[in-house]
């Protein structure tokens, strides 16, 4: 099954069981889907793949904590309470995030494939490591390690 069906589906029965929380956070989730595929010039009825649908629930996801921020600065607790849960709930549509020793020996293999690297080299190391690990490390962990390594 597709992660757009499955989110489909996640609908219908939050829906059927009057998850308003759930079914609200779906719903902006399921209309973002729909205006990428519009977006696309494809037919309402298709699907995208499962990269993209990941990459538009991160896209949520950063603005909800962008918003979660904000919120807490104001003062506004219920707010980014709010938020937080529906991060809660569009981080289960997301692949399991490789942890950060896992990502540190994916980043040494890397660099010693590159072989001779220097701080200079951080776009063309960021550039391999992340093709290898895609969706599965955020891009801020892996910037994170990569300086690391390179300043060492």
């Amino acid at each position: 099954m597709s992660l757009q069906s499955k989110i489909t589906e996640d609908l219908r029965s939050a829906m059927k069981a009057k998850e308003e929380q759930k079914l609200s956070t779906l719903r902006l989730l399921s209309s973002a889907i729909k205006n990428q595929i519009i977006e696309k010039g494809a037919d309402k009825e298709s699907e995208l793949d499962d990269p993209d649908v990941v990459k538009i629930i991160k896209s949520q996801i950063k603005q909800l904590k962008d918003a979660m921020v904000d919120f807490e600065k104001a003062g506004r607790t219920e707010l980014a309470e709010a938020n937080k849960k529906e991060i809660e709930l569009l981080g289960v549509y997301l692949p399991e995030e490789i942890s950060e020793e896992e990502l540190r020996k994916i980043v040494e293999q890397k660099v010693s494939e590159l072989g001779e690297v220097t701080s200079n080299d951080f776009g063309k190391v960021m550039g391999v490591v992340m093709k290898e690990v895609g969706d599965r490390a955020d891009g801020g962990m892996v910037k994170k390690v990569v300086q690391e390594l390179l300043s060492s």
